[in-house]
């Protein structure tokens, strides 16, 4: 059996009998503060699953070519302003990916201070050794990213 990630709030691994033989999750260490109009790393430092070894320093390193679910969630607080967005992309070897209709979402405006959730999944084809990472993009000012409700997680498909 070979080990795959759930997404509850525990982010607990759990078990199958396929996939997931690469994966991770990673959550914000501690609270990030982000700059407006900029694309900004984000620090998911703190990893909660780590199969193959393959996360570190907020990155993770492709240990064998494939598909991969890749996804990313974010909680932004403080929007005050109905034109406030965020967007949440995965970065290839540091830069953009290029797949907008997979690795970008814009999940809305917020207004009156309200937390935003900014969420982004799906599959990637990536090469061995290439290496992705969790950016995020907002309007609303500087903003410091919330820990709960942030994450980076991704499992090998095929």
């Amino acid at each position: 059996m070979s080990s795959i990630i759930r997404g509850d709030d525990n982010l607990d691994s759990a078990t199958a009998g396929a996939g997931g033989s690469n994966s991770f999750i990673a959550k914000l260490a501690s609270t990030q503060s982000t700059s407006q109009n900029t694309w900004t790393k984000m620090n998911m430092s703190n990893e909660a699953v780590d199969v193959g070894n393959n996360y570190a320093n907020s990155r993770y390193t492709v240990p064998e070519s494939g598909v991969y679910f890749v996804s990313i969630s974010v909680v932004v607080p403080s929007m005050t302003s109905v034109n406030d967005q965020a967007y949440v992309r995965v970065f290839v070897n540091g830069s953009q990916s290029g797949v907008s209709d997979t690795t970008e979402t814009l999940t809305g405006s917020a207004s009156g201070g309200n937390n935003l959730q900014c969420q982004m999944v799906g599959l990637m084809s990536l090469t061995a050794g290439q290496y992705i990472e969790a950016y995020i993009y907002q309007t609303g000012g500087t903003r410091a990213l919330q820990i709960v409700g942030s994450s980076f997680a991704g499992f090998r498909l095929s």
